[in-house]
């Protein structure tokens, strides 16, 4: 069951990214999908690979997806609960998940409020990792895989 609600928890991180797109006029998001483009270049390379970077990508999410839910989340967010409050412990999980995803200042913030995201899914589900973990997992690789095409076959870095 955790793991339905991963996936569809999902689309509203997609559909939020889908909005934010149509602001691309916006100077600090033009500078920040220019920066993503370019960490998925220098990551998968500049060939259209798609089953190689797939599985690469879907790997890297995996790792990224687990990791950092079980750090900010798992760790952080429930030892901070546990010696202040859960708002107090949500807030300094988010703020430390918005800071270490500081790319630019406009994709910390991003990352602070896809990590408040992350911090609900975690505490509607129990304290269960596994919602959160699969839906962050499942949105980088989507959007890896979606970056990689628009790089290598869609319309390039500019």
């Amino acid at each position: 069951m955790d793991g339905c609600a991963g996936i569809f928890a999902t689309i509203p991180l997609l559909l939020f990214g889908i909005i934010l797109n149509q602001f691309h006029f916006y100077v600090c998001i033009q500078k920040l999908k220019s920066l993503t483009r370019m960490s998925v270049l220098f990551i998968f390379g500049m060939d259209f690979r798609p089953i190689t970077v797939g599985i690469s990508a879907l790997l890297f999410a995996i790792a990224a997806g687990i990791g950092e839910e079980m750090f900010f989340r798992a760790i952080v967010q429930e030892e901070m609960s546990k010696l202040t409050s859960e708002p107090i412990g949500v807030c300094v999980s988010v703020l430390l998940f918005g800071l270490v995803h500081a790319l630019t200042p406009t994709y910390a913030i991003l990352a602070s409020l896809a990590g408040g995201y992350f911090s609900w899914l975690y505490i509607v589900s129990g304290h269960s990792i596994i919602v959160p973990a699969i839906t962050h997992s499942i949105y980088d690789w989507i959007i890896f895989m979606h970056i990689h095409y628009e790089v290598t076959k869609g319309s390039g870095l500019s």
